[in-house]
């Protein structure tokens, strides 16, 4: 299941921040997907029952150019913190149309 697009609140006074990492300014827009997994339990009086087992994984994705002096090393320490192992939290003031 895919949400409507978020877009970003105030664009550049409140920064989006992700684990350590303050974005120098926040992309347009943000895509949240998230999805369980179900199972059906067939009942002996011919109905059935829809269970919801676990959450999969959310999937936040955006989309954006970093710009400036640091670009490059902006960009490449985002990158080495979303390909670690470590889980981390995404700060980032929305409203959802």
């Amino acid at each position: 299941m895919t949400a409507p697009p978020i877009m970003m609140a105030d664009t550049n006074k409140i920064k989006m921040k992700f684990a350590e990492f303050e974005f120098p300014s926040n992309p347009q827009t943000i895509s949240v997907k998230t999805c369980s997994k179900t199972q059906c339990h067939e009942l002996y009086s011919s109905d059935s029952v829809v269970q919801k087992i676990c959450d999969k994984p959310t999937v936040i994705s955006g989309s954006g150019k970093f710009f400036g002096d640091n670009a490059k090393r902006n960009c490449l320490l985002l990158t080495r913190l979303m390909k670690s192992k470590n889980s981390a939290l995404l700060f980032a003031r929305v409203h959802i149309r």
